[in-house]
């Protein structure tokens, strides 16, 4: 049962880090303007302005604090054997 559990967080955590990447790039095509350059640091101070770093900064402290949960009740011995 374990072994079940510890798949199916590993399984959660790489979606979301997944989805995390999706909203990054979402937030840089925002920011970024046609002719553009992909040095412009303008261009990334633009794109923490999006709404989508926001979700992305939400989604990384809910993934740490899920995994940290997770690993906390496996050290506790409260997941099943």
């Amino acid at each position: 049962m374990r072994s079940t559990i510890i798949a199916i967080v590993s399984v959660l955590i790489f979606a979301a880090l997944a989805y995390g990447g999706v909203l990054q790039d979402r937030a840089r095509r925002k920011a970024y303007e046609p002719g553009t350059s992909i040095f412009s640091i303008s261009a990334v101070f633009r794109s923490l302005g999006k709404k989508e770093i926001f979700y992305f900064f939400l989604l990384t402290l809910a993934t740490i604090a899920f995994a940290g949960t997770i690993v906390a009740l496996d050290e506790a011995g409260y997941l099943p054997r």
